[in-house]
């Protein structure tokens, strides 16, 4: 992950076993388990029950702990056809050419129903900027929007809910930014969505949803470093709770295109879409440069 400064890796005890500034390799994991110690029973624990979770420099969470047979990602093209094959969540997908015309059609059917939708958002919340020369640049600049409330940085039990958060009378978006649509930008943008989605519906759904608001306004509004904040704590308190639908809007500085050639970026997105659609959140892909 190009965000994470550090990766842990602990055992079914939940005891720590490695803590790296480095990607901790699959070779770092299986050299935890002595040769003449790899039985099935030990590798089966070591895949299905050892976590590992990736954290930025300041302790925000990039990877959630996730066991290690689930965290192993990798795309890899196959033999002299170079048949694309895709490791996710665990198992190896074989990209045939009737896979990959089916997943193409889906990009571009979650593409298209995309773009009438980002052009009306960008020209509504002023979402389009061709000078920011980074993810960061781009979110610091919306803190001088009057329409867009900037989550950047605001962590919450280590956690980023958004990069941006504003609303209309449909729904609730939460952008997250991310520079490039490849697969690597698509593999961490899709991970901080999804672990966004996983914990506001836990956390919306508890007894302490307004306190929780609260405080997670008081750490947005600590980010604007006295500037005026486009929303008071009650207007967002009411919003988050209002039960309207989220929609959670993933911008890239770099792309999307339709005619992407990045299998991987593509497969990713049309998961993350139907893992959230299954949640009852919408989906939004678009270009902010």
């Amino acid at each position: 992950y190009s965000e994470a400064g550090n990766y842990i890796l602990k055992d079914e005890s939940g005891k720590e076993l490695l803590n790296k500034s480095e990607p901790i390799a699959f070779a770092d994991i299986i050299g935890l388990i002595h040769e003449d110690k790899r039985s099935h029973t030990a590798l089966h624990t070591m895949l299905k029950s050892w976590t590992i979770a990736a954290f930025r420099d300041d302790g925000s969470i990039v990877l959630q702990e996730t066991k290690v047979i689930d965290a192993i990602q990798g795309f890899v093209e196959h033999g002299e056809n170079k048949t694309p094959c895709i490791l996710f969540d665990g198992s190896w997908y074989v990209i045939d050419d009737k896979y990959a015309k089916n997943l193409t059609e889906d990009y571009e059917k979650v593409f298209d129903s995309s773009e009438p939708v980002a052009k009306t958002l960008i020209e509504k919340f002023g979402l389009f900027n061709d000078k920011a020369a980074s993810e960061n640049g781009f979110n610091n600049d919306l803190r001088n929007s009057r329409k867009v409330l900037v989550a950047h940085t605001a962590l919450i039990n280590n956690i980023e809910i958004a990069d941006a958060i504003f609303w209309d009378e449909n729904c609730i978006y939460l952008m997250h930014n991310k520079d490039k649509f490849s697969g690597q930008g698509a593999r961490d943008v899709v991970n901080q969505v999804l672990t966004s989605s996983e914990y506001l519906h836990q956390v919306l759904s508890s007894s302490g949803a307004q306190s929780f608001l609260e405080r997670y306004y008081d750490i947005i509004k600590s980010k604007y470093d006295g500037k005026i904040v486009p929303f008071n704590k009650e207007q967002f308190v009411s919003q988050m709770c209002s039960g309207e639908k989220f929609a959670y809007v993933i911008g890239y500085m770099n792309g999307p295109n339709r005619k992407s050639r990045s299998i991987y970026a593509k497969y990713l997105t049309v998961d993350a879409v139907r893992k959230l659609e299954a949640k009852g959140d919408k989906c939004i892909i678009i270009g902010v440069k």
